[in-house]
């Protein structure tokens, strides 16, 4: 389901949805998801793009325990994931690009044990990694691009 330039997110029934498995929302006005959005259990990869007026994450999104690709890309007033991020049991890839009121990465995510792939680009306020990054023991692939504030990694 490809959703573009949408002043609201729309409602749809839930049996419409229930095997939904790809959602991508891009130039949408809206400044949060709504905490149904949790109920797209089949959801295998959820992108996020250019909803600039963005501001909040849901921890609802930590109900999709299929979703194993997650992009936000473009959403600039996105100020912070949702610590509970750490709990999504399937995540292999996270990419995060051009998010620039994100001032870092939560702790938690060090729990996504099946994170293989970790991209984060253009990201002006990243100044470090949390230093559980180092759990993430399947990662297979960490690109780090235009992080201008990135003074350090974490040691181990």
């Amino acid at each position: 389901l490809l959703l573009v330039r949408c002043g609201v997110l729309p409602k749809f029934p839930l049996n419409l949805v229930s095997e939904l498995w790809q959602l991508t929302i891009s130039g949408c006005s809206f400044s949060s998801l709504p905490d149904s959005i949790g109920q797209l259990t089949a959801l295998t990869q959820l992108e996020v793009k250019q909803c600039q007026n963005l501001s909040r994450f849901p921890d609802a999104v930590t109900q999709l325990t299929n979703l194993q690709y997650l992009q936000l890309m473009g959403c600039s007033s996105l100020g912070s994931l949702p610590d509970s991020i750490g709990t999504l049991p399937r995540l292999q890839h996270l990419s995060i690009t051009s998010c620039s009121s994100l001032s870092g990465l939560p702790d938690s995510i060090g729990k996504l044990t099946t994170l293989t792939k970790l991209e984060l680009r253009n990201w002006e306020k990243l100044s470090s990694l949390p230093d559980t990054v180092s759990q993430l023991t399947n990662l297979q692939y960490l690109q780090l691009t235009d992080c201008s504030s990135l003074s350090s990694l974490p040691d181990s």
